[in-house]
């Protein structure tokens, strides 16, 4: 018997209110099979699955409704029970967990539970169909609150306990004009800090035009360098992650980060070349 357990997040980027309906859907034999994953050949008889908002639960519905606040995100955790087939040394078996909204599917992930002998195989990234051409200009970097993002100042550590604007320099490498181009930040990975939760939305993006899109940042107690994760979309494609840093250190002193401007704030939303 093993019990295995993912976290996922669920964000809402939109203006309004959604309601969310997540349910548990096992893939089939074939399915998975056509994925070519490394997976052990045999599959898992499943003896529990649910979808709880308790880190700490056992068991669950396999469908539950959210109601996410406009700009606002939830955390479920999927518990999946499986055992081995008789006379058998390890399996798989995986489930989809769709997001629905409106009565439309909306996304999902796709939880893959392994037992096998050994040590774990490394894990693999699905590419989307259809990913958002948008990219980075530069990685993301800090600047100080209301001033011109176009400019990084201070270094690239945030004091732990202060505030900064992290800035992610959004690009069209494309030839032709983007629009309905969109970018909010998902989370700050393990770090303890914390974000306005805003969404970008940036329109027509044209070719080599960047779009600085900013978000206040206020650092916990906790250091070091933490990953963060970007969404950006675009009109006709798929949304796509955007990696990049944050890096916390220790507190030095209580004076504001060198180069705060207050009229540069107007900057944060223009395209710039």
């Amino acid at each position: 018997m093993a019990v295995h357990r993912f976290s996922v997040h669920v964000p809402n980027p939109d203006p309004r209110s959604a309601l969310v309906r997540l349910r548990l859907r096992k893939v089939t034999p074939k399915r998975l099979a056509a994925l070519a994953l490394d997976m052990p050949p045999h599959e898992l008889e499943v003896t529990s699955a649910g979808i709880t908002q308790d880190p700490c639960a056992e068991h669950g519905p396999r469908e539950v409704t959210l109601k996410l606040a406009a700009r606002s995100s939830a955390d479920v955790f999927v518990v999946i029970g499986t055992a081995a087939p008789p006379r058998r040394r390890g399996g798989a078996v995986a489930f989809d967990l769709v997001d629905e909204r409106g009565n439309r599917p909306a996304g999902g992930v796709l939880l893959a539970c392994i037992d096998r002998p050994g040590p774990e195989a490394p894990g693999s990234v699905i590419v989307p169909k259809k990913p958002c051409p948008v990219v980075l200009a530069r990685a993301p970097y800090p600047v100080a609150p209301q001033s011109d993002p176009r400019k990084p100042a201070g270094g690239p550590t945030l004091a732990a306990g202060g505030t900064v604007e992290l800035v992610a320099p959004l690009t069209n490498p494309r030839k032709t004009t983007l629009s309905g181009v969109r970018a909010y930040l998902e989370h700050l990975g393990v770090s303890d800090a914390s974000f306005a939760p805003l969404t970008w939305n940036v329109g027509d993006l044209a070719p080599g035009d960047i779009f600085y899109a900013t978000w206040p940042i206020m650092a916990g107690t906790s250091t070091g360098v933490f990953h963060a994760s970007i969404v950006v979309t675009s009109k006709g494609a798929d949304p796509v992650r955007l990696d990049g840093t944050l890096r916390v250190g220790r507190k030095t002193d209580d004076r504001p980060p060198a180069g705060a401007s207050p009229a540069g704030r107007r900057l944060a939303g223009r395209k710039r070349r």
